[in-house]
């Protein structure tokens, strides 16, 4: 059965010749219960010692975190509004144009402004998706955000 790919039965076919080969007995490696390493008391004692202010460091890095992603929520709003009057300039400057009352280099300004203003709120976008996938990160929730549950690796 397949473990790793495309999990499952697997079929294999060999050729005539090869299944109606006579081979030798092969003796088969006995199986052995495994072996996990054990640290030493001492550095189990200096870890339980480091744990409180590694559990501040931690706080601290997800309240860094929390206000980067919403620094980043209000940049990614503001450039989307931005976007949002850069197209509504952009349609008055083609309604001037058809009327005469505009001449196109005006048009062509707005077309760039309108592309910068795009680029901006793209820029945004995915510096406010970093942020959050960071903090995601930092609380230990990536893998259930991105799979939906909890993930076949997690430690118990």
């Amino acid at each position: 059965v397949a473990r790793k790919g495309r999990p499952g039965p697997v079929h294999l076919e060999l050729p005539e010749d090869v299944a109606g080969e006579e081979v030798e007995d092969v003796p088969v490696i006995p199986l052995h219960p495994l072996e996990r390493p054990i640290a030493p008391s001492a550095a189990l004692d200096r870890a339980e010692a480091a744990l409180p202010t590694r559990e501040g460091d931690v706080e601290m890095a997800v309240r860094r975190a929390e206000a980067a992603v919403a620094r980043s929520m209000a940049e990614r709003s503001i450039s989307r509004r931005a976007r949002g009057i850069a197209d509504r300039t952009k349609s008055a400057e083609e309604l001037l144009v058809r009327e005469g009352r505009s001449e196109l280099i005006e048009l062509d300004e707005r077309e760039m402004a309108l592309a910068d203003a795009d680029d901006e709120a793209a820029q945004a976008s995915l510096a406010s998706l970093l942020e959050r996938a960071r903090l995601l990160s930092l609380r230990g929730e990536l893998g259930t955000a991105l799979l939906g549950a909890v993930p076949p690796c997690a430690a118990p």
